[in-house]
């Protein structure tokens, strides 16, 4: 939606919903949670491009984003009969610390049903996204490459996500 890295607002989206029939809908913001997202190589163009808002390098940071998101959702829910649903789209990082920060926010915010991505790759202690990993060389690559597969594995082994999304991020590169 407006305000993460969408083009309407939830108001609109419902509205089209209920020109269109539709009995439910549901939003899936971005909810991307690491606490050295800013030292990013793409930070800075997500930042340039308004997208920044759906990176947050702590979890308190992205649950105060989600709180006005998902309270906006609550009052529009009292004036449609469209059943709405609250969702994430995740990225998920290993890492016992993470997980503990990240089922904090979701027992805080009480989403409907998350949704578990891998936008990046974490190498040297450096996040790569998948357009960082066009722009490497070849070895570094195909080491990049492995590495974004074993977090769709890990992400979906989690446990943690009823469903999983940008399983094509790589081949939208042009890079398999």
């Amino acid at each position: 939606t407006v305000g993460f890295d969408g083009n309407n607002s939830e108001e609109e989206m419902v509205r089209r919903a209920e020109e269109l029939g539709w009995n439910k809908i549901g939003f899936s913001n971005h909810f991307i949670v690491h606490e050295k997202i800013e030292e990013a190589p793409m930070y800075k163009y997500a930042k340039i491009g308004g997208y920044n808002n759906i990176y947050s390098s702590s979890f308190d940071e992205a649950v105060a984003k989600f709180e006005s998101h998902y309270k906006r959702i609550d009052d529009l829910q009292s004036k449609t009969k469209i059943k709405i649903l609250k969702g994430m789209e995740v990225d998920f990082f290993a890492g016992e610390e993470w997980r503990k920060g990240f089922e904090k926010a979701i027992a805080y915010l009480k989403p409907d049903y998350l949704i578990g991505s891998a936008h990046f790759v974490e190498q040297d202690g450096i996040l790569f996204n998948s357009h960082d990993v066009k722009k490497s060389s070849k070895i570094e690559q195909q080491k990049l490459i492995t590495r974004y597969w074993q977090n769709v594995r890990a992400t979906a082994n989690s446990g943690l996500f009823d469903f999983l999304a940008h399983l094509d991020l790589i081949k939208k590169v042009g890079l398999g």
